[in-house]
């Protein structure tokens, strides 16, 4: 297991509206019901290539048909503060583009700055690439 110290940061204000037409699909593919709407976005120091747990393909990804972007939207079991979550990663950030490789979008269950009282500057830390006791020990 990995665990990355970094800091809550605002967003593009874009990520619901973008993953809404897959969330379901999010779910399924992942095994965690009633995710909510948003992601908690965090700096990173270091540059981190996701390890996906599955991946939601360019075509069906609903974006891709107006951003012709083609994207791979890649999806990772996470834990903050014990709570499991999913750190969503399209493919092209990890190149460069918008947020980049040092930023994590994480989604899940709750909204995580309201339970776990966050804000812009926040420290937090995330645990990454646990094994199956890591993830079952998770809220």
């Amino acid at each position: 297991m990995r665990i990355f110290h970094g800091t809550v940061k605002s967003g593009y204000g874009v990520a619901a509206a973008n993953l809404n037409p897959v969330l379901r699909l999010v779910e399924l593919r992942m095994g965690m019901a009633n995710l909510v709407e948003g992601t908690l976005n965090i700096q990173i120091p270091e540059n981190y290539v996701v390890r996906p747990t599955t991946s939601i393909l360019p075509h069906e990804y609903p974006l891709n048909l107006i951003s012709g972007l083609n994207e791979t939207i890649k999806l990772q079991r996470c834990v903050i503060a014990r709570h499991k979550a999913i750190i969503m990663r399209p493919d092209t950030h990890e190149t460069g583009m918008f947020h980049g490789p040092k930023h994590l979008e994480l989604i899940g269950t709750v909204k995580f700055r309201q339970v776990l009282g966050l804000e812009d500057g926040s420290e937090v830390a995330v645990e990454v690439e646990g094994d199956d006791a890591w993830w079952a020990a998770a809220a």
